[in-house]
């Protein structure tokens, strides 16, 4: 849950975190989040062929630390530079982390049915959308700020 809730706050929250740091256009800032789309295509793809070739309890943990790590360095970057493939490598990495959620989850049962994995993307998509509530809340409650550097924690 705090993996989902970590990944949506960033989504909700990043452009305008973007916004107000290095003080440029909104428009500008929602261009180098709108990187992390086409990077979860590729991360979701990717990650499908690796996660049926490794063991699923040390790719999950490599990525949530990965993700952890990039989370980390965008939110405490100085200037502006490479942060599009920042943005990047996170729509990458989270992609992967979804898919390892649905792996290690569907890992428990023996005879995993289309059912188990409906109920773990029924899961995911109310951490989905739950999170901007409680991230909306969180804001008003430490600010923006905050938030941003708390998502690294909650990885």
């Amino acid at each position: 849950f705090l993996g989902m809730l970590a990944l949506y706050t960033f989504l909700t929250w990043a452009p305008l975190f973007v916004k107000n740091k290095f003080g440029i256009p909104f428009e500008e800032a929602g261009n180098i989040i709108t990187q992390y789309w086409g990077a979860a295509l590729v991360g979701a793809l990717v990650s499908t062929v690796i996660v049926s070739r490794v063991r699923i309890h040390y790719f999950l943990l490599s990525i949530i630390l990965l993700a952890c790590v990039i989370t980390t360095i965008i939110v405490t970057k100085d200037n502006i530079s490479g942060l599009d493939y920042l943005a990047y490598s996170y729509g990458f990495v989270c992609a992967a982390l979804y898919n390892s959620f649905i792996a290690y989850g569907v890992s428990f049962v023996k005879r995993a049915s289309s059912q188990n994995v409906s109920y773990i993307l029924i899961s995911g998509s109310a951490g989905a959308m739950f999170s901007p509530a409680i991230s909306a809340l969180m804001e008003k409650t430490m600010g923006l700020q905050k938030i941003m550097y708390a998502i690294p924690v909650l990885y």
